[in-house]
């Protein structure tokens, strides 16, 4: 079979996940049944994987499935939790004062490299020696060394995220659906987005790979919201934007979440804002204290022991293995804290069990979807080693990809490592499956590979915000279940800029060697030139309006 074809009918799953959750619109609990059905009907009738292994990779899925629910419920705990203390209305509020325009607001609130790429680049025994040979006589090292330029990349496409996040806002959620209400901010925003880039980037420099996304995003929130409580760069009394009334709101915009359950932390006596984040900064903390490599407390959270490794070696006989890890889960963060919140709150029983039995009913819808989803992952991820002799579905997917576009291949690493997110739904697991391989492209079309490497990295970043099981999660825990299909329409855009432009800056970076007008700084240069003018016009417009009036 052709390269080409094949890598086709590898995309026959993702195919069906656009088709069925996003232009039909089915909820994903519908649409997941059948890409799980696609995927297995694949690899038994063209890949040729042995029905043990088929069945392997899906139980596999089913018990991360199992360590994603984890999460999730304990992520709906903590915040139905807040919401029966009435610390949620503390901490909204807090935002409002901060300023009540909503394009403020959501961009102070709208802001993992090294097990993927390890993962993946280490399965190479060559990939050491090619370390040793960059001057690299550590493996932390060379990983530390991609992921500075992952952190560059970033920094430097990053710049405008905060004024796109402002934008689609006002286009969809808006009264008047326009996008010219976000360039009115268009200060703030830009400011916003260097206040987090920089200590991303100086993070990423000095502490490592580990820390930039946590400290980089704390640091800039801080600043951030310093300057805005001393109104620096804030819209005017007269141009504050709101959302419209609820009552036009469309039908996609809300969720199960009853309203009455939101409303009722009103009834609760007021609480500092200090105290109402207090769970939130145990969880950081916890999170920073349990990740911290100094501390070397991930020895202990995730020991061998069979009390605190759930392991399953070789599923049925085949080469998958599955465990879970209890202590060392997010989850059980979220739970603990929510138990900590009991006092810290002062809840009743009866309040803290109400919070348990809504995160229950919250959580079974998205389950539904998760325990297709995942399976459909791994079955599309363990196809390798069948009686065709094809390889496994996402690397023979990209190698038609690369085979189209040759040395223009830079363009199109951040989709492959988009999609791969889409697909698997992590970042880490897209690096896992494409790593080695954009390495090899880098090395195919003469360009530096460990600049694909970190484009890979970058374009699974990037479709974090479109990967089915982010969404599923974020909607579940935000009471959005059934309408993941809306939300992955809406966060096309920005991840299709983010990819583009990180692509275009890739592509100009591998080929300086034939100046700084090559095609990749070309496109750069013309998406930063559009939002210029666009920031120039509507800012034009909106100093004419105010002059009529």
């Amino acid at each position: 079979m052709s390269t080409g074809l094949l890598a086709l009918i590898s995309l026959l799953p993702i195919i069906s996940v656009a088709v069925f959750l996003v232009l039909l619109r089915w909820p994903a609990s519908r649409a997941m049944p059948i890409a799980y059905v696609v995927a297995v009907v694949l690899a038994y009738f063209i890949w040729q994987i042995p029905t043990t292994k088929i069945m392997a990779a899906s139980v596999n899925g089913l018990i991360i499935a199992l360590t994603l629910i984890y999460i999730i419920f304990g992520a709906i705990l903590l915040l139905n939790t807040l919401l029966q203390s009435g610390a949620i209305q503390t901490i909204r509020q807090g935002f409002s004062d901060i300023s009540p325009d909503r394009r403020i607001q959501v961009i102070i609130m709208g802001t993992p490299i090294l097990v993927g790429i390890n993962t993946g680049l280490s399965a190479d025994p060559e990939m050491v020696a090619y370390a040793l040979s960059r001057g690299y006589a550590e493996w932390d090292q060379f990983l530390a060394f991609i992921a500075t330029k992952v952190a560059l990349i970033h920094a430097m496409a990053g710049t405008f995220i905060p004024l796109l996040v402002a934008s689609i806002m006002s286009r969809l959620f808006g009264k008047e659906r326009s996008f010219a209400a976000r360039f009115k901010v268009w200060k703030f925003a830009l400011f916003a987005a260097f206040s987090m880039t920089i200590p991303y980037l100086i993070v990423a420099n000095t502490l490592g790979p580990e820390f930039p996304s946590m400290l980089g995003g704390l640091i800039g929130l801080a600043i951030v919201v310093t300057a805005a409580k001393q109104g620096f760069l804030m819209p005017k009394p007269d141009e504050v934007w709101d959302f419209d009334d609820q009552a036009n709101w469309d039908a996609e915009w809300t969720g199960i979440m009853a309203q009455e359950s939101l409303s009722s932390a009103g009834e609760k006596p007021a609480m500092g804002l200090i105290r109402a984040w207090s769970p939130y900064l145990f969880v950081a903390g916890l999170l920073v204290l349990t990740r911290f490599r100094a501390l070397n407390l991930e020895a202990i959270l995730r020991d061998s022991n069979p009390f605190i490794t759930w392991s399953w070696p070789q599923i049925f006989g085949s080469d998958i293995n599955a465990s879970f890890q209890p202590l060392w889960s997010p989850g059980t963060i979220f739970i603990v804290v929510s138990l900590i919140t009991i006092l810290l709150h002062g809840l009743k029983g009866a309040e803290y069990k109400q919070a348990f039995g809504n995160s229950l009913k919250t959580l079974i819808p998205a389950s539904t979807a998760l325990v297709f989803t995942v399976p459909m992952v791994q079955v599309f991820i363990n196809s390798s080693g069948g009686g065709s002799g094809y390889e496994q579905m996402p690397i023979a997917l990209a190698e038609g990809v690369a085979n189209l576009t040759g040395t223009a291949w830079p363009f199109f690493s951040t989709f492959i490592g988009g999609m791969g997110a889409f697909v698997a739904g992590s970042n880490t697991v897209s690096n896992m499956m494409f790593s080695l391989f954009q390495f090899g492209v880098g090395e195919r079309i003469m360009a530096d590979p460990t600049w694909i490497v970190a484009l890979q990295a970058v374009g699974g970043a990037s479709g974090n915000i479109i990967c089915v099981h982010n969404v599923v999660a974020a909607s579940a825990v935000a009471g959005l279940i059934g309408k993941e299909g809306a939300v992955i329409r809406k966060t096309l855009l920005p991840f299709f800029y983010y990819a583009l432009l990180t692509g275009s800056i890739g592509y100009g970076i591998v080929n300086m060697s034939t100046g700084l007008l090559n095609a990749g700084f070309f496109i750069a240069a013309l998406i930063v030139a559009i939002m210029i003018y666009f920031i120039i016009k509507f800012n034009r417009h909106s100093i004419a309006e105010t002059s009529a009036s």
